[in-house]
């Protein structure tokens, strides 16, 4: 499922969410024109690393959360996280205020992360892509206009209009699905999750500070919003998703675990799926292991490969989230 347009008109020029789609765009065409995106050990300075970042965290390494948070692994994982930003991010920036709405989306970026390294703290897969971000604003979206009619592609005969509870809902039960499952490594689908309960659990701090005085007066976060229940739901089953996913590293019998061996970086082909919720790019090394017997992870978080954050309409971030170099 793709959405094409919702019925959802916004009362402001979207300015912040049109320079973040700007400057997506840019950092993607700047490392084409600098030959960085054809220069893996280059390209990997940017791109942010569980083992490495758990291995000497600094705010340099810090930094990589926000130098990938504007990276893809391609052109359709550029594609399919900028189509996404632009259909629902105006509107929650609309509710937000512009600066909250900056201050949000990189937030849930660098939750998408942290999510993603607790979740594959041994891996030395690079991750990149916007998916985790623009996975928050989807929960943004999902919690202040769930009932939208949002026009989207099924097939080039059937565009039926569904509620946009419908259509996120699917992304992110997909997204939890696939990565407990592991289906499609390449994908940072924990990253995804991650921004999208980063969404969650920052929202009312954010709506609650933009309906302060001085502030957005238009603001009121309780119309038409999702009820308290379904949040709570939504909420618990993304943090248990998580929880279980993160269980094994934590090694509460005492037993030493496996590391990854990390082997000369080649390059590969990118693997790329559609976003909504963001992808990576991955690149192979020559041998891994992963801690309790796991497969290592590929962001979006396939093995020797980066990962990237995608958002999809059925989730993968290559990592079109997580993501390795994975797309998210």
């Amino acid at each position: 499922m793709l959405p094409l347009a919702d019925d959802n008109p916004t009362k402001s020029y979207p300015i912040v969410n049109h320079l973040l789609i700007a400057a997506n765009i840019g950092v993607f065409i700047w490392t084409l024109a600098s030959g960085l995106f054809a220069n893996d050990a280059e390209m990997n300075r940017y791109c942010f690393v569980p083992n490495r970042f758990l291995g000497h965290v600094s705010i340099q390494e810090f930094s990589t959360f926000f130098s990938a948070m504007f990276m893809h692994a391609g052109f359709a994982h550029l594609i399919g996280n900028m189509w996404y930003l632009y259909i629902f991010g105006d509107n929650v920036e609309d509710r937000m205020g512009k600066e909250n709405y900056l201050l949000f989306y990189l937030s849930c970026g660098v939750l998408a992360a942290l999510t993603h390294i607790l979740v594959y703290p041994t891996s030395s897969i690079p991750s990149l892509g916007a998916s985790g971000a623009i996975a928050g604003v989807l929960a943004a979206y999902l919690l202040l206009f769930p009932g939208a009619q949002v026009t989207t592609w099924i097939t080039w005969f059937f565009r039926p209009k569904l509620p946009a509870w419908v259509l996120i809902g699917v992304f992110f039960a997909m997204n939890c699905i696939n990565g407990l499952l592991g289906e499609d490594n390449q994908v940072g689908w924990f990253a995804h999750i991650g921004g999208f309960l980063g969404g969650i659990l920052l929202l009312k701090l954010v709506m609650r500070h933009a309906e302060e005085p001085g502030n957005s007066a238009e603001v009121d976060i309780s119309q038409n919003s999702l009820p308290l229940m379904a949040t709570v739901v939504i909420a618990l089953y993304g943090i248990g998703v998580v929880g279980y996913a993160i269980y094994p590293h934590l090694n509460l019998t005492g037993k030493t675990t496996q590391t990854e061996t990390n082997g000369p970086i080649t390059k590969s082909a990118t693997k790329t799926t559609a976003v909504a919720g963001s992808a990576k790019k991955v690149v192979p090394t020559t041998t891994k292991t992963s801690s309790a017997g796991k497969k290592p992870h590929p962001d979006s978080h396939k093995i020797p490969h980066k990962t990237h954050h995608k958002v999809s309409s059925q989730p993968n971030s290559k990592a079109k989230g997580p993501s390795e170099k994975s797309p998210h």
